[in-house]
């Protein structure tokens, strides 16, 4: 799945999870485990936008 089709249907779960995970989160979580969720949330963004520029180019 090397292909912008699978990077960006990828990149769309990364964000579906990870921001399902922070918004529905019923305990507080550490700073740590909050700042590890951020960062793979925007990594989901990067790559669908990645991906979004590839299949234009083509």
């Amino acid at each position: 799945m090397n292909t912008p089709r699978g990077t960006l249907i990828i990149g769309l779960l990364a964000i579906l999870i990870g921001g399902g995970q922070i918004l529905f989160m019923s305990e507080g979580a550490s700073t740590t485990v909050l700042a590890m969720q951020y960062f793979f949330l925007i990594l989901g963004v990067v790559a669908v936008v990645g991906a979004l520029v590839q299949m234009n180019k083509k």
